[in-house]
């Protein structure tokens, strides 16, 4: 499933290595922040939705696909992450914008060590989720916030109310 679902996103244009290296992660992450202003919370909040269909279906594919990956190869779902997040910046934001910034949460929390980038970029998924009214990705991208990220921050008690 996660071949057939790389190759179709090399159908797309988007190109991801199988093997993934702390440098890839590093490399990703780089290239992602020159496209971030210094206020990224605002940036994403008013930035205008996706309309380029191709990359609209690549958001959705990547969505889908990044939990798969993550059981085999944890660190293509940084890449993943990074990716969308520059289509985020570049093209506009979809609901999957959300997925999106809660992978390049993890990989600030996991592959960077940093509780606290990681933090704020996960809280940003939830803030999508608001914007678009993306029922259907609620439960997914609350798990992911509190069980990645806001368990770092956050007192147990609070994370209750999200489940």
């Amino acid at each position: 499933a996660i071949e057939f679902g790389l190759d179709l996103l090399d159908g797309l244009d988007e190109f991801f290595p199988f093997e993934v290296t702390q440098e890839d992660i590093h490399t990703a992450v780089e290239s992602t922040k020159a496209l971030i202003s210094d206020d990224p919370r605002s940036q994403i909040l008013n930035a205008p939705k996706l309309s380029d269909q191709k990359k609209l279906w690549s958001m959705k594919l990547m969505s889908l696909l990044a939990p798969l990956v993550y059981l085999v190869n944890p660190g293509m779902v940084s890449l993943i992450g990074a990716r969308m997040i520059q289509i985020s910046f570049q093209h506009g934001v979809t609901q999957e914008s959300a997925v999106a910034l809660v992978s390049y949460g993890l990989t600030y929390i996991s592959a960077l060590n940093d509780i606290e980038e990681g933090y704020r970029w996960a809280k940003l998924a939830l803030l999508i989720i608001d914007r678009f009214k993306a029922q259907s990705l609620y439960p997914k991208i609350y798990f992911l916030v509190n069980h990645f990220a806001s368990i770092w921050k956050e007192p147990i008690q609070a994370l209750v109310d999200g489940l």
